[in-house]
């Protein structure tokens, strides 16, 4: 995958976090404008951090769909898990509905996303790669 695309589609990840936790504190109920900037704060720090550790936009011509899906559900569980520490940490004060509604909203739209690049990468491989499989064996 190219290096823009990679940088495209950790843009709209940080993008669509950010949107799920303003969604889910305006859902929720936000007590605090502090706690709000706190967890978005938390949650792209951990999410960059977890990306140079992980490398989680690595993809080839032969990776595996299942296997690349648990890595992302790992991926977002241990983002999870992170948050979750700093907010103890820091003491924050945050619902467990906030941080759910949170969580529902992004996981949803974050594979999604993962979908529809997919289905343009596909698309865009069909258009360039032309398929052989249709020719006659005469030729």
């Amino acid at each position: 995958m190219s290096f823009l695309m990679k940088i495209l589609i950790l843009l709209s990840d940080v993008l669509l976090l950010n949107l799920s936790i303003l969604l889910a504190f305006s859902i929720a109920g936000s007590t605090d404008g502090t706690n709000v900037v706190y967890l978005i704060i938390f949650s792209n720090l951990t999410w960059l951090f977890l990306i140079s550790v992980a490398n989680p936009y690595s993809f080839s011509r032969t990776w595996d769909r299942p296997k690349t899906i648990k890595n992302q559900f790992i991926f977002i569980s241990i983002h999870l898990l992170v948050v979750v520490s700093l907010v103890f940490f820091y003491d924050r004060e945050y619902t467990f509905g906030q941080i759910l509604v949170m969580y529902c909203l992004f996981i949803p739209v974050f594979y999604g996303s993962k979908i529809v690049v997919l289905y343009f990468v596909v698309c865009l491989l069909q258009e360039l790669i032309p398929n052989n499989s249709h020719q006659s064996l005469d030729q």
